[in-house]
């Protein structure tokens, strides 16, 4: 039976780790409450690892809507992330990093892309710098060692990456990066959380690789941005 508070859940739980990074957290927020998404109602939630800045004073004072999670030491990326998903009650969740600023319809498109395609577990934009450059990385094959090889004869040797970071397709990859990584809620109830073991780093791939072993796509979505 449908839960009958359905409609008044937020579509999208939106996930931000923060440790000492108030000026970029402050950038984050603005942009994100700037975007055109008037129709989709989502939560923030800020996940805190015991900064010593004034980062929680102000979020607290500048962006009441977000709801903050104060932890009392840091506690590494994955860890902080699934505090933070314990809390989310979003059919989506976008996980983001405290540096990303999102385009003014980013939140939208990436909704409308999941709620298109049913079979897809994670999807994430184009990442740019500041200057408009495309941000390497934002995608690739899963690292074991004959890719990391090809990729490292690909760099030295040839002086090329062996992906085309400016590809404006819409492909289907191992892994996307978790610094604007889209997902479900469902995902993590099935698959579980983040692994805590991993403090930082490569959680993203392991999160991607348990989602397609389980069945779900992982999409890299060029058509919407992230800087």
């Amino acid at each position: 039976m449908p839960d009958i508070n359905d409609k008044n859940k937020p579509l999208l739980s939106v996930i931000i780790v923060n440790w000492n990074t108030c000026d970029c957290l402050r950038s984050c927020l603005t942009f994100l409450f700037a975007g055109d998404y008037a129709d989709r109602k989502i939560e923030v939630i800020v996940v805190d690892n015991g900064s010593t800045d004034s980062s929680v004073a102000m979020v607290e004072d500048q962006f009441p809507p977000v709801m903050v999670v104060k932890n009392e030491a840091n506690m590494g990326y994955a860890r902080a992330v699934n505090v933070g998903l314990k809390t989310a009650s979003g059919k989506y969740v976008l996980l983001l990093n405290s540096d990303a600023y999102v385009g003014r319809n980013t939140i939208r498109d990436l909704c409308s892309f999941l709620d298109k395609n049913r079979s897809v577990g994670a999807v994430s934009p184009r990442l740019v710098r500041e200057d408009g450059r495309v941000q390497p990385f934002l995608f690739g094959r899963d690292p074991r060692f004959t890719y990391l090889l090809a990729r490292g004869v690909a760099r030295f040797l040839f002086d090329r990456s062996l992906h085309r970071w400016e590809t404006g397709e819409t492909k289907e990859v191992d892994w996307v990066s978790g610094a604007c990584l889209m997902t479900r809620k469902a995902v993590f109830e099935s698959i579980g959380y983040l692994d805590e073991t991993m403090f930082m780093f490569f959680e993203d791939n392991d999160l991607c690789l348990r989602m397609r072993m389980s069945g779900w796509k992982v999409v890299y979505f060029p058509h919407t941005t992230v800087t």
